[in-house]
């Protein structure tokens, strides 16, 4: 399953809390349509509690059905159990929607094409944005087919999440500056110096972003980005008093209909 118990830490959650981090889906909704049964099944194995699941953020783009993801995530967003970060590949297809056209043609050249093919935009058209042409065409189309009520909560989805000892954000933090001072850009896009860093954080930082072949756990870090959608490894980090596991996907996922959407997620953070 995936499945096996790290060394204990001094650091803890809140008492009563249980914690499953989920690191960056890439548009890989098989697989966490497996992680969240995964979950589900790991929960009911242990004694009540307030239950939360939190997505770092990059659940779109790579993979092929980040269309698929959304519409998962959206409908799980009254879930007070269900947080969602705001990843650099959202902010990147934020941006794009606004109109930056630099930002658009960054972002297709790294993933955005795969997500704009999984809402069924036409190839040709993305293509041509991507060299620079019909680029206006190809954003009105993006709005086109991609809701409103989407888009909105994409934009207020938050940067980080603070439970006890832990802090959840997409890519890391600036070394040195307090957690409340932190910039935007440090939390959605920094690598070093916060990967190589072994200063003392005034929490231990939980983070995607970064690709490791595994799960990455150090004193003042864990980074949970396996790489999904070129590996099939899509990771959780489990969090509970001073606990710490991790749960993954195998290569060979569930068929996605053993997700009926939001089901698993509302069973594992009841």
């Amino acid at each position: 399953m995936g499945y096996f118990r790290i060394t204990k830490k001094t650091a803890q959650i809140s008492d009563g809390h249980r914690i499953y981090a989920i690191g960056d889906v890439h548009g890989c909704f098989d697989l966490l349509a497996e992680l969240f049964k995964r979950i589900e099944e790991d929960s009911k194995k242990r004694q009540a509690a307030k239950t939360k699941i939190i997505i770092l953020g990059d659940f779109i783009d790579r993979g092929p059905k980040s269309a698929e993801v959304c519409d998962l995530l959206y409908s799980l967003r009254d879930y007070e159990g269900v947080i969602c970060l705001k990843g650099n590949h959202e902010e990147a297809m934020l941006e794009s929607l606004g109109g930056d056209l630099r930002a658009l043609r960054f972002w297709l050249e790294f993933g955005g094409c795969a997500t704009l093919e999984s809402w069924g935009l036409d190839s040709i058209l993305i293509r041509r944005a991507s060299l620079g042409e019909n680029q206006h065409e190809l954003i009105a189309a993006m709005h086109d087919v991609i809701p409103a009520g989407m888009i909105e909560w994409l934009s207020k989805l938050p940067l980080t999440h603070r439970d006890g000892d832990y802090f959840f954000v997409h890519a890391g933090i600036r070394p040195g500056v307090p957690l409340n001072a932190q910039k935007a850009e440090d939390l959605l896009w920094i690598r070093e110096p916060f990967l190589s860093s072994l200063r003392r954080h005034e929490a231990v930082i939980v983070h995607g972003h970064s690709e490791t072949t595994l799960a990455t756990f150090s004193s003042n870090r864990i980074g949970i980005d396996t790489a999904a959608y070129r590996t099939g490894c899509l990771t959780a980090l489990g969090l509970e008093s001073d606990q710490q596991w991790k749960i993954e996907t195998s290569e060979l996922p569930l068929a996605s209909d053993a997700l009926p959407i939001g089901s698993p997620a509302k069973h594992a953070i009841a």
